[in-house]
Parts: C-alpha cells; structure tokens; sequence
C-alpha cells in the first residue's frame, strides 16, 4: 500500500514540474480518503491515474486511483508541496 501511495505521488510531483513549471523541489504534503481495494502482486501492472483538484500557493492537491487489469485498487487523494 505505502509503495501505491508513493507511486501516486512521484507522478504528481513529475506532473507539477513538468505541466504547471514548477521549480526546485516537490515534497510529499501527506494523502487523505486513501482506500486499498485490492492487493497487488508481483508481476501485476499498476496503471495510476491522477487529477488536479487544486493549485495555490505552491500546493498542489490530486486525486488519485489505480488500476490492474482494469479493476479499481486504490484510490485517494495527494497532497504535494514546493519546497
């Protein structure tokens, strides 16, 4: 679960750098209405899909989910930070 978590937020720091130009770095702010829904085993591939929901002040807020093999296994919310 920590490595989906970690995942979703590794891609919402590479979206802000590389879609809304954000410099330096991004630092994890936390996730909130995180759901496992599943496991995930070796050799599953996770698709992660992520949303802005919101940008101020160098904070930005995502929703998120993933998938394998088209079924839902976690979904949530990431916070990250420009530090």
């Amino acid at each position: 679960g920590i490595l989906m978590i970690e995942a979703a937020a590794q891609l919402a720091s590479f979206y802000s750098k590389r879609f809304l130009n954000f410099q330096g770095f991004m630092g994890f702010g936390g996730c909130t209405d995180v759901k496992f829904r599943a496991p995930v085993t070796p050799g599953n591939r996770l698709f992660i899909l992520l949303e802005k929901e919101s940008l101020r002040h160098g904070r930005i807020n995502c929703r998120v989910q993933g998938l394998v093999n088209d079924q839902l296994v976690l979904e949530g919310r990431v916070t990250g930070v420009q530090l």
